[in-house]
């Protein structure tokens, strides 16, 4: 009999314990089923979005589909009216005889032939030549006296110092006027008689320039050279400026380089007349300034009474 009871108590402890497990384990499922649950219901809400962002993608391919229908339509209308356009041009395409369509075709076939001497100013070429060569001139006289610095003690006559004052700036001016004309030679493309003609015209108008300027510093200093520079100015306006009144024009014609600016256009521009007569002016222009600069010099050789009761 005891034997039988301790066998009935371990029997009672086992299922005991078994009845533990199987709680425990039906806790475990519970919560289990507790979480199945709330994912459930998590995909519900997410099948619910999904359905509602469905039937807005529908709305939205129906109004897709409404436009592209409206697109299409204007499209057919853009076609028609294209088709009517291309009638009326093609009615207005002209039509041309055998004879007009060939010579039309020769036309069109031959191209624009460019002159071999593109590359020339015509008649600015000699404006910014004689531009060059009066700056020159004027520029020799800011290096070199317009006067021998001492006449009084001088046994030359007058005319012999303005002359010795001359020889240095003119022979650079002979120099310059080469070079000037030279180049516009070269730039106009000229023939050799051209190349004669406008190295001729530049060495004189350099000498010419370079007397006046000679005169005209000696005679008023400074604001003869101002002069010079009022000058250039006008030559500049005009021979570059289309619209300056017709007075400046003369009044650059009647100053010496007007005929500088006629004889190189003569060289320069077939058919342009006052070549030689430009030439006259020069050789006139340069005499008319070494006599003034030899009056000068003259004037400067006298002493007068007060200069000696200073001294």
């Amino acid at each position: 009999m005891p034997s039988s009871s301790a066998d009935g108590a371990a029997q009672a402890a086992t299922g005991a314990a078994g009845v533990a497990t199987g709680a425990t384990d039906l806790t475990t499922g519970l919560r289990q089923l507790d979480d199945g649950a709330d994912r459930l219901a998590d995909g519900i809400g997410e099948l619910g979005t999904g359905a509602d962002q469905l039937a807005t993608g529908t709305q939205g391919l129906a109004t897709g589909a409404s436009d592209l229908a409206g697109g299409v339509g204007q499209l057919a209308d853009g076609s028609s009216d294209l088709a009517d356009g291309l009638d009326q041009a093609t009615a207005q395409v002209p039509t041309y005889t055998d004879d007009e369509a060939e010579h039309l075709a020769s036309v069109v076939a031959d191209p624009v032939a460019a002159p071999d001497d593109a590359l020339t100013t015509g008649s600015t070429g000699p404006v910014f030549a004689v531009l060059a060569l009066w700056f020159g001139a004027l520029a020799l006289f800011l290096a070199f006296p317009p006067v021998p610095p001492q006449l009084l003690g001088s046994t030359r006559g007058p005319a012999r110092l303005a002359a010795h004052a001359l020889a240095g700036p003119a022979a650079v001016g002979v120099v310059t006027g080469l070079a000037v004309g030279g180049v516009l030679a070269a730039v106009e493309h000229a023939s050799p008689g051209g190349w004669l003609g406008l190295l001729a015209v530049g060495a004189l108008a350099s000498v010419a320039f370079v007397a006046l300027n000679q005169a005209l510093a000696a005679l008023l200093g400074d604001v003869g050279r101002a002069l010079s520079v009022l000058v250039a100015v006008l030559l500049v306006a005009t021979g570059v400026v289309a619209t300056v009144p017709s007075g400046l024009v003369a009044l650059r014609d009647v100053l010496p380089v007007g005929p500088a600016l006629t004889a190189l256009t003569a060289v320069v521009v077939p058919g342009a007349t006052g070549g030689a007569a430009g030439v006259v002016a020069l050789v006139v222009w340069g005499l008319v300034s070494f006599a003034v600069t030899t009056l000068v010099v003259a004037r400067r050789r006298t002493v007068r009474v007060e200069q000696l009761l200073r001294a």
